[in-house]
């Protein structure tokens, strides 16, 4: 078993949640690191970094149309088309990815996913055939989305010797782990990660763990695991892609961050209508709020008490804190003191979206979290 997830806690929040992670990289000698991409490089490069300042793998393997936009050190390369469907990929990382794998295991890994935490990172992973995000059937064929698996060579193998009994079907994920599953145990010995462990291995739809898992896969889940500043990175590269656009995969985002919506509508518009747009609209309101929030520290005594202080706050251009104080005290002391150590916990804020010194005040109770009001350009309190 692995290191026990000490502080590994999910943070839910309105907004933007994020991870607590631990800069520390596990061993994965024995799995190479499998990333497919024509047509997202950017965001398959960036997945992959994540990946690599995670762990240490035996192989890296990039197999792309595009060498030079994915330049990684160390990786091995192999030349593939523009695949024209989903499904000619899933033929490739069926019958074509198998013969690029040296290592007993693999990680496939795609653009919207990667590894979050490697303190959640359990021996027994390895101990299957096959383990990724649990889906939400109740029918024990529930193990797994493979936009962030792990798969053993011997299944990788058995698949490409056995292709004429268990066809490549799409979606491949469905029908090798629901579909076929039954079969490939019986006939070859295989194992899927049983459900908890696979939820503690990884997380796509539904399935939200109690502590950080391992991996994820899925744009709409990075507002659960990227803070602002990488979120707002991705966000503005995924919205050059014109298939992530034509499916509406940036709107999903909003499914678990409402106050995108805002940004998404602004960042759509041309340069000139950017000029146009408020400077202070509710989503900068609501990453803000979300920054309090995620530092905030309550009296104690105070948690079940009515009573609300509010406080101003004075940012500068950088997001750095340079001054806050009570406006309407709360009555209790200690109630008003933990919400000024709030603002200075969030510090640095994110940047003024103009670039300019901001002021704002902020409502904080023991049960309503906190509200953030007026926004203002200033220099002083």
């Amino acid at each position: 078993m692995g290191a026990e997830p000490f502080g590994r806690v999910l943070r839910v929040y309105p907004g933007q949640p994020t991870f607590w992670l631990k800069m520390t990289k596990v061993d994965l000698r024995q799995v190479t690191l499998v990333m497919v991409e024509t047509q997202r490089h950017l965001l398959a490069r960036l997945a992959v970094e994540d990946c690599l300042q995670h762990a240490e793998f035996g192989d890296v393997v990039i197999c792309t149309d595009q060498f030079s936009e994915l330049k990684t050190a160390g990786a091995t390369y192999q030349h593939v088309p523009d695949f024209p469907t989903k499904r000619e990929y899933c033929e490739y990382i069926w019958y074509g990815v198998p013969s690029l794998v040296q290592t007993p295991y693999a990680l496939l890994i795609q653009w919207d996913s990667w590894i979050l935490d490697p303190v959640a990172w359990r021996s027994d992973f390895l101990a299957f055939d096959y383990i990724g995000a649990p889906w939400w059937f109740k029918d024990g064929l529930n193990v797994g989305n493979s936009g962030f698996n792990i798969r053993s060579k011997r299944l990788m193998d058995f698949l490409v010797q056995r292709r004429e009994y268990f066809p490549m079907r799409h979606p491949e994920d469905e029908v090798l782990c629901r579909r076929y599953r039954r079969a490939i145990e019986e006939e070859g010995s295989f194992s899927w990660a049983p459900e908890p462990v696979a939820l503690d291995f990884a997380f796509e739809y539904g399935h939200y763990p109690p502590t950080t898992p391992f991996g994820f896969h899925g744009i709409f889940n990075w507002p659960r695991v990227l803070e602002y500043a990488r979120l707002m990175e991705r966000v503005r590269i995924a919205e050059r892609s014109d298939y992530i656009r034509d499916v509406g995969l940036l709107e999903k985002i909003t499914q678990c961050a409402p106050w995108m919506t805002e940004h998404l509508l602004y960042s759509s518009k041309s340069q000139s209508d950017k000029m146009l747009t408020p400077i202070f609209g509710t989503a900068y309101r609501g990453v803000l709020q979300t920054f309090l929030l995620e530092h905030k520290l309550l009296a104690h005594g105070a948690r079940d008490d009515k009573s609300q202080v509010k406080i101003a706050v004075l940012i500068d251009r950088k997001g750095d804190l340079r001054d806050c104080k009570v406006v309407s005290s709360s009555g209790i002391p200690k109630l008003d003191c933990a919400a000024l150590l709030m603002a200075q916990r969030a510090s640095p804020f994110p940047k003024p979206p103009n670039g300019e010194p901001l002021k704002f005040t902020t409502e904080v109770a023991p049960e309503l979290g906190n509200r953030c009001s007026t926004l203002t350009q200033g220099n002083r309190l």
